[in-house]
């Protein structure tokens, strides 16, 4: 092997070493802030509140609220860093998409006469939504390249409900699924940007949003 062959190993075997010691460390000062962040907004809905880490700081956590202020009963909120230790496979997955993200599912303390899906246009799951036939989704399109599906007798009223969150959050929104059966709302976000506010509003405004239409409770 030529000396110049060499040099280049080197060099990449020192970038590899030290990009996993930049991302390692990266992420669990980020791990750590999200946290704090997270735990603040969630103190605000009352009930008993538990975190654990998931693997270690610099992966994500998950957090529980169990007995919550209505319209919560339950909810579960978990956040997933980017792997920044590796460098191809953060590049990989960058390019892929992939970023931090929230992941909040809720158990309320009543359902509601309709459902809603709210996806960004084009996406796999409006594809996937689009196939089913029974009982069929009405569409409609939402702010921020987002298409809002909606069905049952409340469906027109709780697609009204969720307007001014997504008005507010829909620039971070992958998901929303509001449905009858448990859990009743699953909610993912990238994690970016949020962080910017407190997490109060976003639970104040997912609160406000939730609490309308009480009408037609089953």
């Amino acid at each position: 092997m030529s000396l110049a062959a060499q040099r280049v190993i080197w060099a990449i075997a020192i970038l590899m070493a030290l990009w996993y010691v930049g991302g390692t460390w990266y992420n669990r000062r980020r791990g750590i802030r999200t946290l704090t962040w997270l735990r603040e907004g969630l103190q605000r809905l009352g009930g008993r509140l538990e975190m654990v880490w998931i693997g270690s700081a610099a992966s994500g956590a998950k957090a529980m609220v169990s007995k919550a202020n209505p319209p919560f009963r339950h909810l579960e909120a978990i956040f997933l860093l980017e792997s920044r230790e590796i460098l191809p496979l953060w590049a990989i997955n960058r390019l892929r998409g992939r970023r931090d993200e929230l992941i909040i599912r809720a158990q309320l303390r009543s359902s509601r006469r309709g459902e809603i899906e709210v996806v960004p246009a084009g996406s796999r799951l409006e594809r996937s939504l689009r196939r089913e036939e029974q009982p069929p989704w009405e569409w409609e399109e939402g702010p921020h390249g987002l298409r809002i599906a909606r069905r049952g007798s409340q469906g027109k009223a709780l697609s009204q409900a969720i307007g001014a969150f997504l008005q507010d959050y829909g620039t971070s929104l992958y998901r929303l699924s509001w449905r009858r059966s448990k859990p009743h709302l699953l909610l993912h976000l990238r994690l970016s940007g949020l962080t910017e506010r407190p997490a109060s509003d976003l639970f104040s405004a997912l609160r406000t949003a939730l609490t309308h239409p009480r009408q037609g409770s089953l």
